[in-house]
């Protein structure tokens, strides 16, 4: 799953985080029912010199 912030004037993507379960899952492998395992992510944006 990828989180963007992005500038609504401008489209331009401000910050991106990609959040994985560890491993891909598929509805070939993993059946028609199959669901990401994530329980619980935080994301957060500093400036590099405060």
């Amino acid at each position: 799953m990828v989180l963007q912030e992005i500038n609504k004037e401008t489209k331009e993507v401000l910050f991106e985080a990609m959040v994985t379960s560890g491993y891909f899952k598929n509805e070939e492998t993993n059946g028609t029912n199959y669901r990401y395992d994530i329980s619980a992510f935080r994301v957060y944006k500093m400036p590099l010199f405060a």
